[in-house]
Parts: structure tokens; C-alpha cells; sequence
């Protein structure tokens, strides 16, 4: 039995260990990836239908500047050894916030799809083995942004021809702090084109808050501008400017 993990570097590894024994593990392969912080690592079973279970391991990365997210996609091609077989790139995911990996059936055909959760989104993709791509199944944008997002999941408790979706968050100002919500599969009619507006950002509340002798403020924009952040007083004066 082998599995594999993730480092977090600039340029992430690979390393794949085999159990020799009991509570014994040996390093039988190592490679690097173009991505930083490889904290997704998750399985599906032979997705493409080569024969081949797959492995996906991936982190956050950047392109021109824009938050990503890169997946690697790995086969075994011989005895310890292994090939990455393609990459994904998610421009624009959260890369410093939560983001997860699932495996689910959902759209129930019998084929591992992966289900990603990010601070404020779920993006879930599907194999289209006549394309040989990934096709992209579903995506919401969490609109309230005083919710992250914290673990999707993934069931068919009715017995439908699709399962049900559940999504567990940390809401950092109305109690309860953690409170889940249940989707039931709507199929699409129409599908307006999706525009990017410069408005469309995301301005945490800060935690902790009163300040102690440190805060952490969170913030999101939908695409790359300049910006000005700044901590102003009750009395509106300005304290200090962060971002200029």
C-alpha cells in the first residue's frame, strides 16, 4: 500500500511512501510541481478508464499576477514509479483561505468527480471521456461574504438520480458561528454570460476584534486593481494606511 503526500515550498514535492511493515513506511518516489503549498492530495478510481486509479496533489499557485489553484493528475506507470498525466488550473480561487479536495459521484454515473471547497466558492468537475477534459458540473460564488467556507459534502439521502449538497461554514459575526446548508440539484434552463465588475469585492470583518496587539483582515477581488486600505477611528480619522 502507497500513498502519497505534499510540501509547502515556492515549488512544491511529491513524495509517495509504501508500507514495508508495521507502523514502517519507505520514500519509493519524489517529484516537484509548479505550485506552492501542496495540501490537496485525494484519490479517484480510474476515472478515464485506462485501468489506472488516479491521484490528484495540488496547492495555491498564481498566473500573471491572478490567485490560482494548480492540480497535478498522477498515474503509476511501472514499479514505483509514476506520470503526471495533465494540470488543472482554477484562476481566481482563494489561496490563503480554506481549500479542500473531495472525491463524490455527482452526477451519479458511476465515475469519481472531484468536488473542490474554497473560502467563498464550490467548484465541482467532471470527467468527459469523449473530450478527454474536465467539464466544469457546477460553481457557486458565496455571497455572503461574512461566511467562509469550511467542508462540502456530498449525498443522496432521497435516492434521486442526483445526489444532494451539503456545505458547512464559519460565520465570523451572527451566531451559530457554524451552520450548514442543503442543496438539491436544480438542472440549468438558461445561462447568463458571467461578467467580472471591479465592485464585486469582498472586505472581511477583522478578527480578533477589538484589536489586541494584532489583526487579521481578510479580502478578495474578483480581479487585479489597485487598491487603498485604511483603519479609521469611531471619530473617522485615519489611524493608518495599510495598502497604498
Amino acid at each position: 500500500m502507497e500513498f502519497a503526500t505534499g510540501s509547502g515550498a515556492s515549488f512544491s514535492h511529491i513524495y509517495i511512501w509504501e508500507n514495508t511493515g508495521d507502523d514502517a513506511y519507505t520514500q519509493v518516489y519524489v517529484d516537484t510541481m509548479t505550485t506552492a503549498n501542496a495540501y490537496m492530495t485525494n484519490t479517484t478510481s480510474d476515472i478515464d478508464r485506462n485501468g489506472k486509479i488516479e491521484f490528484f496533489v495540488g496547492g495555491s499557485a498564481f498566473y500573471n499576477g491572478v490567485p490560482a489553484s494548480r492540480i497535478y493528475w498522477f498515474e503509476a506507470n511501472g514499479n514505483n514509479q509514476y506520470t503526471k498525466v495533465r494540470s488543472l488550473l482554477m484562476l481566481g480561487t482563494d489561496v490563503l483561505g480554506t481549500t479542500e479536495l473531495y472525491i463524490h459521484d455527482i452526477n451519479n454515473d458511476g465515475i469519481d468527480d472531484l468536488v473542490f471547497a474554497f473560502s467563498f466558492s464550490v467548484v465541482m468537475l467532471i470527467w468527459n471521456d469523449a473530450a478527454q477534459e474536465f467539464d466544469l458540473f457546477y460553481y457557486d460564488y458565496w455571497e455572503n461574504l461574512n461566511q467562509e467556507i469550511h467542508s462540502v459534502n456530498v449525498y443522496n439521502i432521497f435516492d434521486q438520480e442526483y445526489p444532494d449538497l451539503f456545505v458547512s461554514v464559519k460565520d465570523i459575526v451572527n451566531a451559530p458561528r457554524i451552520k450548514s446548508f442543503y442543496y438539491s440539484f436544480n438542472p440549468a434552463t438558461d445561462i447568463e454570460p458571467f461578467v467580472v465588475l471591479p465592485q464585486d469585492y469582498h472586505l472581511a470583518q477583522n478578527y480578533p476584534n477589538p484589536f489586541n496587539r494584532s489583526t487579521q483582515i481578510h479580502f478578495y477581488l474578483p480581479k487585479r486593481e489597485y487598491i487603498s486600505l485604511s483603519i479609521y477611528d469611531i471619530t473617522g480619522k485615519e489611524v493608518k494606511s495599510l495598502i497604498n
